[in-house]
C-alpha cells in the first residue's frame, strides 16, 4: 500500500529523486553529484547512507491512497490540530484553510527531536503508513520529519523547520515569525524504520508508538556499585 520515494536536495533547494523504494531490494542510486544507498530488513528497518559533493539533504517520502489522510507527528502534529476550535496561531495547522495566517500551512517540518516520537504517520481509509528516523545522526547531524497534504509523509536526513522555525507560538507576524532553518550535509548515514499496515486504523498507531518507544526507551542503570555509592552519599554528609 505505501509508496516511498528518496529525493535529495540539488543547490537552488529543489528535490531530485533518487527513485521508489523495493521493500525486497532496498535502493541503489548514483549520479553526478550524489552517491546513495538503502537497505530494508525484513522487519521493516531501514539503513540509508550517502555522500555528496555538495551539501544537501535526503528525503525519503511516503505517500498512502486516498485523499483524506489524518496525519500524525507526536506532539506536533495531529490532523489539523483541531483547527475549528482553536483559532489560528495558536497551534501550527496543517491546513488549506486560512492562507493569510502564518500558522496554516499544507506542509509542515520540523526537527526529529521536537516531537516525543521520531516519526511521521498517515491514516487514509486504505490504511496506515509510517517513517520513522533516528533523530541525530552518528555525527551529531539532525533529522527531520514532515507532513504534506494531502497525503505525503516522511523523514529526512539532515533536518530544516518549514515554513519558518518556532520560537515563541503566540507571537505576532511582525516580530515573532524567525527565519526558517536548516542543516545540510555532504555524508552521513541513518536508521529507521517503515510502517506499512494496509487495513490500519487510528488504533494502529499504538502499534507503532510501542515499537518506537522501545526502540528509544533509555532505561537508568547503575553508574557506580554499591560501595561507591554509599561512600558518596557518605562524604556528602
Amino acid at each position: 500500500m505505501m509508496t516511498v520515494e528518496v529525493f535529495y536536495q540539488s543547490r537552488n533547494g529543489g528535490w531530485n529523486s533518487a527513485g521508489i523504494v523495493d521493500m525486497a531490494e532496498g535502493l541503489a542510486f548514483s549520479d553526478k553529484n550524489i552517491t546513495l544507498k538503502l537497505t530494508v530488513a525484513a522487519d521493516g528497518a531501514y539503513e540509508l547512507e550517502f555522500t555528496s559533493c555538495y551539501p544537501t539533504r535526503v528525503k525519503l517520502e511516503g505517500a498512502i491512497p486516498g485523499n483524506n489522510a489524518w496525519h500524525l507527528i507526536p506532539c506536533c502534529i495531529h490532523g489539523d490540530n483541531n483547527l475549528p476550535n482553536a483559532k489560528p496561531g495558536q497551534y501550527p495547522n496543517l491546513t488549506h484553510e486560512h492562507p493569510e495566517a502564518i500558522y496554516s500551512s499544507p506542509l509542515w517540518e520540523f526537527r526529529a527531536d521536537r516531537a516525543s516520537h521520531p516519526v511521521s504517520i498517515a491514516v487514509s481509509e486504505h490504511g496506515v503508513g509510517a517513517i520513522s528516523i533516528d533523530p541525530y545522526g552518528a555525527d551529531g547531524t539532525r533529522n527531520g520529519v514532515f507532513a504534506e497534504l494531502p497525503n505525503k509523509f516522511g523523514v529526512t536526513l539532515g533536518h530544516a523547520n518549514l515554513p519558518f522555525t518556532f520560537v515563541n507560538k503566540f507571537c505576532d507576524h511582525d516580530d515573532g515569525r524567525s527565519k526558517s532553518t536548516s542543516q545540510p550535509v555532504a555524508a552521513g548515514r541513518v536508521t529507521g524504520c517503515f510502517f506499512d499496515l494496509p487495513g490500519g486504523t487510528r488504533d494502529s498507531v499504538r502499534v507503532i508508538i510501542d515499537r518506537l518507544y522501545r526502540r528509544y526507551r533509555e532505561c537508568p542503570t547503575f553508574k557506580k556499585s554499591f560501595a561507591e555509592a554509599a561512600r558518596a552519599v557518605i562524604d556528602a554528609f
